[in-house]
């Protein structure tokens, strides 16, 4: 193991430039076969540290980065701050999660949901009937449901016009 500022790593990647904020540090560099008949190797991707405070601070985070079609230089396509930001093709990202031209997609059974702690608190998804569903409170009550039809039931599970609205009470 080696020791680096009283933590013990296995390896630790040293770098003697760069104290600027933002600057890069070492990374490490993935290389492969450029194609069978050939020796050379070419770049596929890396992932850099880099130094989010400016001269004679601590502070910094990783950038991943991979090789575009081409010769082009390495492309970032991900990077972690020090407050535990990720920013997907946004290098400065806002939030836990911030993604830049792009979407999320969750595969069917997986949502969204807002907690407070181990409590849930809201969460929406789209079920096996490709209905969109929205649930509050910590039982999870069904809220708003859009139905493959288009149809938008409020306090119903079950809409049967472009507007149903039910109140229980």
């Amino acid at each position: 193991a080696t020791e680096y500022y009283g933590q013990d790593f296995g390896l630790v990647i040293k770098h003697q430039s760069g104290s600027g904020a933002n600057d890069e540090g070492n990374g490490i560099c993935f290389v492969q076969k450029w194609y069978d008949q050939s020796g050379d190797l070419v770049r596929t991707g890396a992932i850099v540290g880099y130094k989010q405070s400016g001269n004679g601070s601590f502070g910094g985070g990783l950038i991943f980065k991979t090789q575009q079609n081409g010769a082009s230089p390495l492309g970032e396509v991900l990077r972690l701050t020090q407050e535990g930001n990720v920013g997907i093709n946004k290098a400065s990202p806002r939030e836990k999660l911030d993604v830049t031209a792009g979407r999320i997609i969750l595969d069917q059974g997986y949502q969204l949901t807002w907690a407070n702690g181990t409590t849930n608190r809201a969460r929406i998804y789209g079920d096996s009937g490709s209905n969109f569903i929205v649930e509050n409170g910590s039982s999870n009550t069904e809220r708003l449901r859009i139905d493959d039809d288009g149809n938008v039931g409020i306090g119903t599970d079950n809409p049967v016009a472009r507007l149903h609205v039910h109140n229980s009470g």
